[in-house]
């Protein structure tokens, strides 16, 4: 078989920084240069950036990056407090924002990026993380039976679950254009209707380093963007009441809506610390030093699909505290005593925070003696050859159907 091209389109720009960001980056990285040629189309809509151009560089090696510019309204409309990229609440306006959104998407594409379009439609495997994607780039073709590339679906921002009753004609759509679905796990796949194929994300396991010691405050972390579906809200309530009775440090990192809030927090509550946004290799470093990843966010339901921090943190030899909607995701970790699943109460993560700071010794030595299972299974150079076997299987699906 000839090289399959593959294209993977990002609505947002790739110095984001973002889970999905890095995500495609890596699997830019990693795949197998002989077998694939890899093009990234990602935008210039950025709220922050957080991922410097020789960090890109670096990991793009290999892959062709390409820029799609959107005018400035969107753009700014996009990263706009009350319907931007970070508001996760629906509302009859933000649906109508959202075919504004659709619509000056589709006119930039095919007004002003022709052969950005060409790219796109010439791939064997175009790779989609947006559910709006399918309908600015491919309806139309679909409605006039012009050709199409295979179409897949990384379920990395975004869902296909019923959510509301809109959700029931996009995801009927999105059946009708997609060839197949990317899920992360088993548990994602089952919540939604349109068929697919699971891999795991991963984690870059020479970057993190595992420390032997325990520090004799317990330092606990939270990893992600300042959101209300990360829990944050219930977060710093339980640690309103742990900090009364108990020793140890919370340290927040991270940028978003909640900033001002954490940040007020930070001054009113003792041994809060918040770092804000910070590089990869500080972000490591401070895995490092810490004991307890405390994540208890509101799960896929709410735009949580996997929780690369929650990987990160047990590369790093951490053990972590994970809301229960998450159950069903990182299982194997629970089983061996470096995960404790807990209800999105703030008693209940305050329990468990004081569960870990007395159990700390022990916990992370279970963390600890899961190391080599993650660079066994999550590896990134693993998870995307697992990527490659699904886009060469479905490939070959589609050559012996047509």
């Amino acid at each position: 078989m000839n090289k399959i091209k593959v294209t993977f389109v990002l609505e947002t720009a790739i110095e984001y920084g973002g889970g999905t960001e890095k995500t495609i980056l890596q699997y830019g990285k990693h795949l197998d240069k002989e077998k694939f040629d890899v093009y990234i189309v990602h935008s210039n809509i950025i709220d922050k950036k957080r991922l410097d151009q020789e960090y890109i560089k670096s990991e793009c090696k290999g892959c062709n990056l390409i820029r799609i510019n959107y005018p400035t309204i969107l753009k700014n409309l996009l990263i706009n407090k009350k319907y931007g990229l970070s508001v996760q609440k629906h509302s009859i306006k933000k649906d109508l924002f959202l075919i504004y959104n659709i619509l000056v998407r589709f006119l930039t594409l095919n007004l002003f990026n022709r052969k950005i379009k060409k790219i796109i439609f010439n791939s064997n495997i175009v790779y989609i993380v947006s559910d709006y994607q399918a309908f600015y780039i491919f309806l139309l073709n679909k409605i006039f039976k012009r050709r199409m590339p295979i179409i897949i679906l990384g379920t990395h921002n975004y869902l296909p679950i019923e959510r509301r009753k809109i959700n029931r004609i996009e995801n009927k759509i999105l059946g009708i254009l997609l060839t197949s679905v990317h899920y992360t796990s088993n548990k994602i796949k089952s919540l939604s209707k349109i068929n697919g194929f699971v891999v795991s994300n991963g984690v870059d396991v020479n970057k993190y380093k595992v420390s032997e010691k325990v520090n004799p405050i317990p330092k606990y972390l939270f990893v992600g963007r300042l959101v209300e579906y990360k829990g944050l809200y219930e977060l710093i309530k339980a640690w309103e009441i742990f900090i009364k009775e108990n020793d140890g440090e919370l340290h927040i990192v991270g940028t978003g809506e909640l900033e001002n809030f954490v940040i007020q927090k930070s001054k009113e509550l003792k041994n809060i610390i918040y770092h804000g946004f910070v590089s990869d290799d500080d972000l490591i470093d401070i895995y490092y030093k810490s004991d307890v990843l405390v994540f208890p966010t509101y799960g896929p339901k709410h735009d949580e699909y996997f929780g690369l921090v929650v990987i990160e943190a047990l590369a790093s030899g951490l053990f972590v505290i994970l809301s229960d909607e998450m159950r069903g995701i990182f299982d194997e970790f629970e089983k061996s005593g470096s995960l404790i699943y807990v209800k999105i109460d703030p008693y209940a993560i305050y329990e468990s925070m004081v569960y870990a700071s007395k159990n700390l010794n022990d916990l992370k030595m279970n963390a600890r003696n899961m190391r080599k299972y993650i660079e066994e299974n999550y590896d990134w150079k693993k998870i995307a050859e697992k990527l490659g076997d699904n886009f060469y299987r479905i490939v070959n699906e589609k050559e012996n159907t047509s």
